[in-house]
């Protein structure tokens, strides 16, 4: 979603390609069957699921700076010269670490589509809801026709 060129808009690539795929049930039969299993155990491990996702996030391996080079200008200067500016380019800052596993926590929690107003906690929505509304962003006509034309979200 951040980025700047072919921001993703969709949560997963569903097209009519896909779904007609699936034959006579759509996404009646087995998709739905299969999602909601997926999205129920994921809910259950997230603690798990979400200690290993950390481990990714301290990883050395990980260039970060492409994640870091999509919250600022991408005409800025790269300094190249001290060792320590190469260190400080490639290790992900606090907030975009924070950022990004908070997003992922409100998606295994079921509160991304929840508005809040910040007195209370947000209330989960079921795994049948979220999977719903899920389904309904994957194959929204405008979001799929704001997609990069290269995997063709038209078919």
């Amino acid at each position: 979603m951040l980025r700047e060129k072919f921001p993703e808009r969709v949560p997963f690539r569903l097209t009519r390609m896909l779904i007609n795929a699936m034959e006579v049930t759509g996404l009646d039969g087995v998709y739905n069957y299969t999602a909601e299993r997926v999205l129920k155990m994921l809910r259950t491990n997230q603690e798990s699921l979400l200690a290993v996702l950390e481990a990714f996030v301290y990883d050395p391996v990980i260039n970060w700076r492409l994640v870091e080079g999509m919250k600022k200008d991408p005409k800025m200067k790269k300094d190249n010269n001290t060792r320590a500016a190469a260190t400080n380019a490639i290790l992900p800052s606090t907030s975009t670490t924070d950022s990004i596993m908070e997003t992922i926590k409100r998606k295994l929690n079921g509160t991304e589509f929840v508005h809040n107003d910040g007195t209370n906690p947000p209330e989960a929505l079921p795994v049948t809801e979220q999977l719903a509304m899920l389904t309904e962003q994957a194959t929204s006509s405008i979001n799929l026709c704001q997609s990069y034309i290269g995997w063709c979200p038209f078919w």
